[in-house]
């Protein structure tokens, strides 16, 4: 069902952070005419994250971001104003989230679901999830890593 902003529903998404054990995850439900510069802080909110690095999205071997000036893949980015009803054509159901290109933080994205309008009045609703979010600045995944094991180590010299 198309609304006037191309909205075709609710999607249920399922967002989880590659190479961390155990998962760190979130399943949303988000209006499907969410852009993807809204996704992205919406994500941002999710973990926590203090937006202040640069982001990206890979789609379909694409990659959507802010327009850089300064940025040697200026011309080949594709816009983040695209909706998700956009992203999410038939046949596409994962995309992936990139924030930090220096920490090399990773998004999966998964669409598990299409849901009626009608059941949900918020752009965006929290519905699960499991742990923290990462600590910014904390080195990636392996960082993060081993700043959990650190941290759960008394006796370590680092703690």
């Amino acid at each position: 069902m198309k609304g006037a902003t191309g909205e075709r529903g609710i999607f249920v998404l399922k967002l989880t952070v590659r190479d961390i054990e155990p998962p760190i995850w979130r399943r949303i439900r988000i209006r499907s005419g969410t852009s993807l510069s809204r996704l992205h802080l919406t994500i941002q909110a999710l973990m926590e994250w203090e937006n202040y690095h640069l982001y990206q999205f890979q789609i379909d071997e694409k990659i959507h971001g802010p327009a850089l000036e300064d940025d040697d893949l200026h011309e080949k980015r594709e816009s983040v104003r695209i909706r998700l009803s956009t992203v999410f054509k038939e046949g596409l159901d994962t995309i992936v989230y990139e924030y930090d290109f220096g920490d090399g933080w990773e998004i999966e994205i998964k669409l598990e679901e299409v849901m009626p309008m009608a059941e949900q009045a918020e752009t965006v609703k929290c519905v699960g999830g499991a742990r923290h979010g990462p600590l910014e600045d904390s080195g990636g995944p392996l960082g993060y890593m081993e700043k959990l094991k650190v941290l759960k180590d008394h006796s370590h010299p680092d703690y």
